[in-house]
C-alpha cells in the first residue's frame, strides 16, 4: 500500500452487535487478505452467507455481514477517519469522490403495508432497502464540505434521457443481460459526470457539488 493512500471497509458484527471497520490505517489490519474483507463487507443478508473472520489483535472469530445494514454509505466513516489520520486537516480542505450504486424507485405500497407483518415487510416491503438506504449520508456529506468539494455519482435505477434501457433494480438479477445493462449504466455515468470527475481528481474542477442525476431533464445538480 503507498504512503498515504488508504483503503476503509464496513462490516458488522452479529454476534457482538457492533460494526466493524476495517482499514489500512490500522496495522494489525493489515495481514487481512483483501479477499476476505471483500467477503465479509458485502455478505448481505438473504442474499449471501454470514463471512467468519479472525480478527486481531487477539485473533479471535468475528461473524460478519454486509457493512451496509448500518452504512450503505461509507462516506461519512471516509470522512472521519480522514480527520483522524490526517490531523489538523480541515474539512474544507477534503474532497470527496462518491460513487453510487443507483436508487431503487419501485413503490412500496403504503395502505398495504399497515396489515404487514415480518413476512410481508421482507418479501413485498423490502425492509433491507429502507434500512440501509443511504441518501442521508449524501446530505451529510454535502453540507459538511466545502461547495465544490463534493461530487457524488448516482442516478435512479429507471428510464430517463440517456438511458433507455436501465438495469433491474432487483439485487439478485445476475443475468447477462442486466449484466449489460449495468455497464450501460455506467457509460451513462461517465457520460454525465466524466469530465467533472476528471478534473475534481486533477485538482482542477471550479464548479459546485453534485449529487444526482435528475431524472426529468438529464442535467447533474
Amino acid at each position: 500500500m503507498p504512503n498515504d493512500k488508504h483503503v476503509l471497509a464496513v462490516a458488522y458484527g452479529i454476534e457482538r452487535r457492533k460494526p466493524v471497520v476495517i482499514k489500512s490505517t490500522d496495522d494489525e489490519h493489515k495481514s487481512i487478505l483483501s479477499f476476505q474483507v471483500a467477503d465479509a463487507s458485502s455478505a448481505a443478508p438473504t442474499y449471501f452467507p454470514t463471512t467468519n473472520l479472525a480478527l486481531p489483535p487477539d485473533n479471535d472469530e468475528h461473524w460478519l455481514i454486509d457493512g451496509g445494514v448500518i452504512a450503505n454509505n461509507p462516506t461519512m466513516c471516509a470522512i472521519a477517519e480522514a480527520k483522524r489520520e490526517w490531523k489538523g486537516i480541515s474539512i474544507d480542505d477534503i474532497r470527496v469522490l462518491s460513487i453510487g450504486t443507483g436508487y431503487r424507485t419501485r413503490k412500496i405500497n403504503g395502505p398495504e403495508s399497515k396489515k404487514w407483518g415480518k413476512l410481508q415487510w421482507m418479501t413485498k416491503g423490502n425492509i433491507i432497502d429502507v434500512l440501509s438506504d443511504e441518501r442521508v449520508v449524501d446530505y451529510q456529506a454535502r453540507t459538511i464540505t466545502k461547495d465544490g468539494n463534493y461530487i457524488r455519482v448516482n442516478a435512479e435505477l429507471r428510464t430517463q434521457e440517456g438511458l433507455p434501457n436501465s438495469p433491474d433494480d432487483a439485487m439478485d438479477d445476475i443475468s447477462k443481460t442486466n449484466i449489460k445493462k449495468l455497464k450501460t449504466l455506467g457509460d451513462f455515468w461517465f457520460k454525465k459526470y466524466g469530465d467533472a470527475t476528471v478534473a475534481f481528481l486533477a485538482g482542477q474542477y471550479d464548479g459546485p457539488s453534485l449529487k444526482h442525476v435528475n431524472p426529468q431533464d438529464g442535467s447533474i445538480s
